[in-house]
């Protein structure tokens, strides 16, 4: 791994368990729950070039890296408290404006999405924006990709246009 080693070692070293607000899970509570496997399934190589063909686009290497790791959206999604998803690739969105900003998260709700900046970086980083918000108010959520993960993951925390605008 070169852009999400300290996330996955976190993962490893602590013995980190999935957790619910209520009481510690494993994955294999998640297997077989018909509600959650498309959530939790994750990204082929053939599906991203699909998506890069289709949107026109290239995705950089560090969203390439997480997305194709095994179970990356089951421990995000889970390590967000169950708050946010990673969408699945048919449904990241592209939005033009100064930025050009790929849309690949969601809260459980649909008022807020992040995504990241399509500018060359092969770590590029996180915006985040509400969902009604016109679609040039984007904040930086995270220096990178890689950086909103980890914080994600490690500390359950991740900016939201809320941190912004109060």
């Amino acid at each position: 791994m070169k852009y999400h080693q300290k996330t996955i070692d976190f993962l490893i070293d602590k013995s980190v368990t999935i957790e619910d607000a209520h009481h510690p899970l494993t994955i294999e509570h998640f297997n077989g729950d018909s509600e959650l496997l498309p959530m939790t399934s994750n990204a082929k190589v053939d599906q991203i070039v699909k998506l890069e063909q289709e949107k026109k686009l290239y995705l950089p290497e560090a969203v390439k890296e997480w997305l194709l790791y095994p179970q990356s959206r089951l421990w995000f999604y889970v390590r967000t408290n169950r708050h946010i998803y990673i969408n699945e690739l048919n449904e990241f969105d592209l939005f033009e404006s100064e930025k050009l900003i790929l849309s690949m998260f969601t809260d459980e709700i649909g008022v807020t999405e992040w995504g990241i900046e399509l500018n060359g970086n092969q770590d590029p980083p996180v915006y985040t924006k509400y969902t009604d918000d016109d679609p040039e108010s984007w904040y930086k959520a995270s220096p990178t990709f890689s950086q909103f993960i980890y914080d994600a993951i490690t500390l359950c925390n991740i900016k939201t246009p809320y941190d912004f605008k109060n």
